[in-house]
Order: C-alpha cells, then structure tokens, then sequence
C-alpha cells in the first residue's frame, strides 16, 4: 500500500552525501546541487525505486480525495491518520525527480493546504499518542524541505508556521512523557527523529529550532548506540519493530 512507499525515499537518499548547514533549500538529505544526479539514477539504477514513487503519485492523481488528509479535523481524527503523512513525503520525493508533473505537485499543494488547515494532526480516540502527529511532522517538514521554490510566500509561512508549532510542541513533550524518557521503544525513535526532522529544516528560519534539535539528537544517540549491539529485535519490540526504528 502507498504507506509503505515513502520509506524508500530514504533507501533511495543513500548514495547521496547529505547537504549541511544551509539557508537554501533543499538541504536536509541533498541539495540542489544533486538533485540531477538523483534525476539521473531515478532512470538508472534505482529506476525501480522511481516507478514505485510514480505509482504512488498516479493513484494519489486519480483519487486526491482518497489520499488528502480531510480539511475537517473531526473527519481526520476519526482514525489512525499516520498514512496521509506517509503519502504526502512519497509524493514529494517524486515532484523532486520529476519536475514536468504539474499535476502531482498541485496534489501536494493541496496536502500543505490541507495539514496546514488543521488544529492538530492527533486521533480523537488516542488524543495523547504523538506517533501519528510525528509522522505528519516527517512529512510536512520533509515535503517543505523538497518544494520550498513551489510554495508561494502566503503557503511558505503557513507551513513554516505549523512546523515550528508542532515541533516545539514535540519538543516540550518529550520531557513530560514516557517515550522522551525512554531507550528502547518504537516511540522514542519515530517522535524524536519527527521534531529532529522537523528542526533541522526549520532552523535557518528560526534560530530556536537549534536547542529542538540538540536535545532529539542526544536522545537519538542514546537509542541507536543501543539498538547496534543487539539487531536481532530481541531488545525492542520484535524485528520488525527494530528494524523499523533503526
């Protein structure tokens, strides 16, 4: 299903040496430098990769109202609501490689009006889980990242906006709750790499975002120093856990 398509995104990054400290975007995982060589291997040698990602924005072309988060809060709360960031980072991944589909990035458009939009991007039911706000984080931020020269100003500081509030938001969590406290548990890596994500794009805007990204940082190392002595999932939550985390 397309919730699992914007994990390649990240397998597809690897051969890319990742962009540091810069005020023009895109910088979290490449810059715009690179991005015609990830042009070229989405033809080549990871050509497998890309026609997953257009797969994915075909279907999410077809059906936008299938995919996009709902504008109504009560409607989008209703239910686990962690693939709509899922499908929104796949989405852009795939505007970057292929620029010509004005389409697909008026689909995406619609995903940063969308998440923009809302109060929060919680489930009514679990109202206290931050996991499926983290991954709507990951995606926004990401998705940020990727088409900030498409955004037009008016959208730039909206989305600018919800990041830095959700990441902060995040951010004071994690001295609060059981997952900001703790080594070992799918939780600890999915918020703390979402407001890690989510302050590192946002930091050459606000300068705030640097103390948000020290402490997930720290918090991180803790948890993978952990997670590479013992990679059979025996010290999480099983494999799949594990190698979801690492």
């Amino acid at each position: 299903m397309l919730i699992h398509v914007s994990f390649l995104v990240i397998f597809m990054l690897n051969w890319i040496e990742p962009a540091h400290e810069q005020a023009v975007h895109p910088f979290l995982y490449f810059s715009s430098q690179d991005v015609h060589r990830l042009r070229e291997k989405a033809k080549t040698t990871h050509r497998d990769i890309f026609v997953r990602l257009r797969t994915a924005a075909r279907r999410m072309k077809a059906e936008p109202s299938r995919f996009l988060p709902p504008t109504n809060w009560s409607v989008f709360a209703s239910r686990w609501n962690e693939d709509h960031g899922n499908n929104f980072a796949a989405l852009a991944m795939y505007c970057v490689l292929n620029p010509t589909d004005v389409q697909a990035r008026n689909v995406a458009m619609q995903f940063f009006n969308a998440f923009v939009s809302l109060p929060n991007w919680r489930v009514s039911a679990l109202i206290r889980d931050d996991v499926p706000v983290a991954h709507s984080l990951v995606a926004m931020a990401t998705a940020y990242d990727f088409l900030f020269e498409h955004l037009k100003e008016d959208l730039r500081i909206k989305a600018l906006g919800k990041i830095s509030d959700v990441t902060k938001e995040l951010y004071e969590r994690s001295f609060k709750l059981a997952w900001g406290k703790q080594y070992i548990q799918n939780h600890v890596a999915t918020n703390y790499v979402a407001f890690f994500t989510g302050a590192i794009v946002i930091e050459p805007h606000i300068k705030e975002a640097k103390v948000w990204k020290e402490r997930a940082n720290f918090m991180l190392r803790r948890t993978m120093f952990l997670l590479d002595q013992i990679v059979d999932g025996s010290m999480e939550e099983g494999v799949a856990y594990g190698s979801y985390t690492t």
